[in-house]
C-alpha cells in the first residue's frame, strides 16, 4: 500500500484581500485605502522607495487632518500619497496608522524648499467605508513619512482629536 501525502507551503507574501479597498483623488494628493499597497510601503519605507521629504506638522481640526510637508524644491511635479489599511487598533484610545509617500520628478538640485499642506477630510473617509469602525472617529491617526526607516527619529508623528 502506497500514501501519498500531498504538501503545500505558505507565501509569506500572499496578498491579503482588503474587503473595501478604495482611492479617493484630491488636489494636492491621492488617498489610498488599499491592505497590499499599506504593506509594501510599511515593508520598504526608506528613501530609496520615496523620494525623501518631512513631515513639519500633523494637526487634526475638527474632521479634518492636516499634514504639513517639506520638500525640495525643483522638481516638475510632486505627487502624494497617503497610504492606510483599513486598520483600527483596539486599544483605548483606538490608534491607526497612515504612510505618506512622495513621488516626484523630472528634478534639478536644488537648496529651497516647498512646503505643502495635505488637508484629510476625515468625514469623507467615514462615509467612503459606509459603516467603517465607530472607534475612528475617536482614533488617534500616526502619520508615518514613508521616506524614512522605522528606526529613524521623529519619523512618526501621533495626532488626535483633543
Amino acid at each position: 500500500v502506497t500514501i501519498s501525502l500531498g504538501l503545500t507551503s505558505c507565501d509569506n507574501d500572499t496578498e491579503i484581500k482588503d474587503p473595501n479597498p478604495f482611492t479617493l483623488q484630491k488636489e494636492n494628493y491621492t488617498f489610498l485605502k488599499n491592505s497590499n499597497y499599506y504593506l509594501e510601503v510599511q515593508k520598504n519605507r526608506s528613501p530609496e522607495y520615496s523620494d525623501p521629504f518631512e513631515v513639519e506638522d500633523v494637526q487634526r481640526i475638527d474632521k479634518e487632518m492636516h499634514i504639513e510637508v517639506s520638500f525640495p524644491a525643483g522638481c516638475a511635479f510632486n505627487n502624494f500619497e497617503i497610504i492606510w489599511d483599513g486598520v483600527v487598533m483596539e486599544s483605548y484610545p483606538p490608534q491607526t496608522r497612515l504612510f505618506v509617500k512622495r513621488i516626484a520628478g523630472n528634478c534639478n538640485k536644488s537648496d529651497e524648499r516647498e512646503h505643502r499642506v495635505l488637508v484629510i477630510d476625515l468625514e469623507e473617509i467615514f462615509v467612503k467605508l459606509r459603516q467603517g469602525d465607530p472607534n475612528l472617529q475617536d482614533a488617534i491617526f500616526i502619520v508615518s513619512n514613508a521616506s524614512k526607516r522605522p528606526d529613524t527619529s521623529n519619523a512618526d508623528m501621533p495626532v488626535s482629536n483633543n
